[in-house]
């Protein structure tokens, strides 16, 4: 079954949503929920650098994700969205504070995410993000 565009664009951005608040609060269950079994997860730098395949393998970077921004990653505004029949792109500016190790510093940044939509789930999530990012 193929979804209709729109209905990628209504599952991606409720999916964007539960990220989100993930992201913000540590409470990632709706995200998870909205996730494939056999999700992709992409993303370009560090201990999770590379393709990541499987749900309890996403639930093992976006826990470590919160071990990062453990006073929470917020969503400051979202610049555009784009789409096509399978995937939405989600251009946003982000702020927190990251701990890599004991001393936390002030983080912000643009990203970008792609969220490929299959029968009403994330099949693929792929983060990019810009050079426009303060660390202090």
């Amino acid at each position: 079954m193929t979804s209709r565009p729109t209905d990628v664009v209504a599952v991606a951005t409720a999916a964007f949503e539960s990220l989100r608040h993930g992201l913000a609060t540590g409470d990632w269950a709706r995200w998870f929920d909205v996730l494939a079994d056999d999700v992709v997860i992409i993303f370009p730098q560090g201990r999770f650098k590379g393709r990541h395949h499987g749900k309890a393998r996403a639930v093992e970077f976006f826990t470590m994700v919160r071990t990062v921004y453990r006073d929470g990653l917020f969503v400051d505004e979202v610049e555009s969205v784009t789409s096509n029949a399978s995937t939405v792109v989600f251009l946003f500016r982000d702020h927190g504070r990251m701990y890599l190790g004991d001393d936390g510093r002030d983080y912000q940044n643009r990203v970008a995410i792609a969220l490929d939509v299959r029968d009403g789930q994330v099949s693929q999530y792929r983060e990019y993000f810009g050079a426009d990012g303060t660390w202090s």
